[in-house]
């Protein structure tokens, strides 16, 4: 799942692509959604503003030993 997200008040806009990975502990899906994420940020970027563009949401058991291990 991929989400444009954008708040704005008075004073200022921010937006951001957030790509959803939940269902799957294969490193090959999680990378995936990693490209996703980049792909989608370089074709949104003149919508983007602030940092992050873009945001990568797992709840992967494998991402998370992945990402502490390092």
């Amino acid at each position: 799942m991929t989400a444009l997200v954008s708040l704005q008040d008075e004073e200022r806009r921010r937006a951001a692509v957030v790509e959803v990975k939940l269902s799957d502990d294969e490193v090959g899906y999680l990378k995936a959604g990693y490209h996703e994420a980049l792909v989608y940020r370089a074709e949104y970027d003149k919508d983007l503003s602030g940092w992050p563009k873009a945001i990568l949401v797992v709840s992967s058991d494998t991402a998370i030993r992945t990402t502490s291990s390092r």
